[in-house]
């Protein structure tokens, strides 16, 4: 990035990037830890997998497109928060960035199918996929001169990895109760509504203190929403976290 773009570019993405990490690395870390080890223990009963995984996944998505849309829509409060002022500008890096980790993260939750189903293997060949198209976006980037160019070339790839990485799931898992599309239309019907509730919070609060208020009015509406739109069975939920625990 510094031989092709101007030092104050790299440095707003460089700043943005180390925020983009922390949520990266967060989920990174109860995916390949938590979510892991729960469900390698229930993989002999493959429909009872499949299960307890959508149901998981659902609860994942939840906080990770609140944390998303939140980051979205407060980025340049954020940044100017934690970085000052000066480095406001970072806070548009971050919107692109926060995007591709929407669909980064997701990606990484359907690696675990992988491999607790011993199908490792396949994780490097869809990496070496992503990474192509990934370089071609980079080459465009740098060929303009525009690094705007470059992000907008890591959503679509990062996109293009989590819908690759779904199919051959559907593939290795091979159960007609895995639908990589039922998943993804559960996923736009909870994003819509964090959507909703996240400009109507913003409206009538346009700044970071607000945070507190954030936690105690969102998260709880959003929980109750789902509920009564079925989207989510915590009962249920409840009951497969006590059979993984045994």
């Amino acid at each position: 990035l510094g031989k092709y773009f101007s030092l104050s570019q790299v440095g707003f993405y460089y700043q943005a990037k180390r925020l983009q990490d922390v949520l990266v690395n967060m989920f990174s870390l109860l995916s390949n830890g938590v979510f892991y080890s729960g469900l390698s223990k229930v993989q002999q009963d493959k429909s009872y997998f499949i299960y307890s995984y959508n149901n998981f996944v659902s609860v994942l998505m939840i906080i990770l497109g609140l944390i998303t849309l939140f980051i979205y829509n407060f980025s340049y409060v954020i940044v100017t928060i934690l970085y000052g002022s000066k480095w406001v500008e970072a806070g548009y890096y971050l919107q692109m960035l926060v995007v591709s980790s929407l669909f980064f993260i997701q990606e990484s939750f359907n690696r675990i199918i992988f491999k607790i189903f011993n199908k490792t293997g396949l994780i490097l060949k869809l990496e070496i996929i992503k990474k192509i198209f990934q370089s071609i976006s980079i080459i465009i980037g740098v060929y303009y001169h525009n690094i705007m160019l470059l992000l907008i070339g890591l959503i679509i790839s990062s996109g293009m990895g989590y819908f690759i990485n779904s199919y051959i799931a559907r593939n290795v898992i091979n159960d007609e109760k895995y639908n990589e599309v039922e998943n993804f239309k559960k996923f736009c019907g909870i994003l819509f509504i964090e959507i909703i509730l996240i400009e109507v919070f913003k409206y009538y609060f346009d700044n970071l203190y607000s945070i507190f208020l954030f936690i105690i009015f969102i998260i709880p509406s959003f929980l109750i929403i789902s509920g009564k739109m079925k989207i989510l069975n915590f009962e249920q939920l409840l009951r497969d976290i006590k059979k993984i625990k045994k």
